[in-house]
């Protein structure tokens, strides 16, 4: 599970840096992620993405 929290640790931290506003919600929905595809296909998005919505997309 480690593994995970640094993922999801990296896709906040990716978001705050960009200045992209991460809502109540959608910090509830990155942060209870388990699922490792999902986190890796986040991660390559995170960077090129301008808003929550589109990353979950």
């Amino acid at each position: 599970m480690g593994v995970e929290k640094g993922k999801t640790a990296a896709v906040l931290a990716i978001l705050k840096s960009r200045g992209i506003t991460v809502s109540k919600g959608a910090r509830t929905r990155i942060e209870s992620e388990s699922d490792a595809a999902t986190l890796d296909r986040w991660l390559s998005m995170v960077a090129v993405v301008e808003t929550t919505d589109a990353l979950f997309s």
